[in-house]
């Protein structure tokens, strides 16, 4: 009988081992896997994201600086209030998907719509102004906000591209994981919730001579997100963005 407590006691202590174990490898992971709404959809977040991010608060309390950063080109030109015009390379094929994320996540409608209308092919533009009207929507009930109208007072929803992978399929596509930070506030006085997420979009240069979001099938899988800042961002893979002249 001594031997078999013995036995049982050794047994809940590996047990145990085990579940801190997973623990303490998913305290850098965050809360947040992937947001709703199309394919690609995106922010009310600024039009320039800053090459760094400041620290950011991991179960070690130490900021690790990213492995990696890509140096995004500026637009050209403008067109209806929206930057437009990159150049034929794979970083200006991301520089326009960050700046769709950055136009395209608002939670209004119009505003969504008008951004992915800009940033469609002719031939694909009416069918994403309508995905991204639906997304706008699907964000405010993710988020807790009024599926229409004006949010209310102090309510907020702001979404920072800070890291992407991709992969150049030919001279003319390129396929990208971008990672997201995401801020929210249903307001009444609520605090914000910070989480990070992930989505992806397919890039190609059209005979309009720019970069356009085409329609693709979603990935089978999507890179975890890691907040910048974790060691979890640099294992994963992700690559920090830095824009303009920063």
């Amino acid at each position: 009988m001594r031997r078999l407590v013995l036995v049982l006691v050794a047994v809940v202590i590996v047990l145990v081992c085990a579940v801190i174990s997973l623990v303490a490898r998913g305290s850098g992971h965050s809360s947040a896997s992937q947001l709703p709404g199309p394919v690609l959809s995106a922010t009310a977040g600024p039009s320039a994201v800053p090459s760094t991010a400041a620290p950011t608060s991991t179960a070690s309390g130490v900021f690790v600086p990213p492995a990696h950063y890509v140096a995004l080109p500026q637009a050209s030109h403008t067109a209806d209030g929206l930057p437009m015009g990159w150049p034929h390379t794979q970083q200006g094929a991301i520089a326009m998907v960050v700046q769709h994320v950055t136009s395209n996540w608002t939670a209004d409608p119009v505003a969504d719509s008008k951004a992915a209308r800009a940033y469609a092919p002719p031939g694909q533009a009416d069918q994403q102004a309508s995905d991204a009207a639906a997304g706008a929507q699907a964000l405010r009930k993710a988020f807790g906000l009024p599926p229409t109208g004006a949010l209310p007072a102090g309510a907020s929803l702001t979404v920072w591209p800070i890291g992407v992978q991709w992969t150049a399929l030919d001279a003319d596509t390129v396929q990208m994981s971008v990672l997201l930070r995401e801020s929210s506030s249903p307001g009444t006085g609520q605090p914000a919730v910070t989480r990070v997420a992930v989505t992806s979009a397919m890039a190609n240069w059209t005979t309009a001579g720019d970069w356009k979001v085409i329609e693709s099938p979603p990935p089978t899988a999507l890179p975890t997100p890691y907040d910048l800042g974790t060691a979890g961002f640099n294992d994963e893979g992700w690559i920090a963005i830095q824009q303009g002249d920063h």
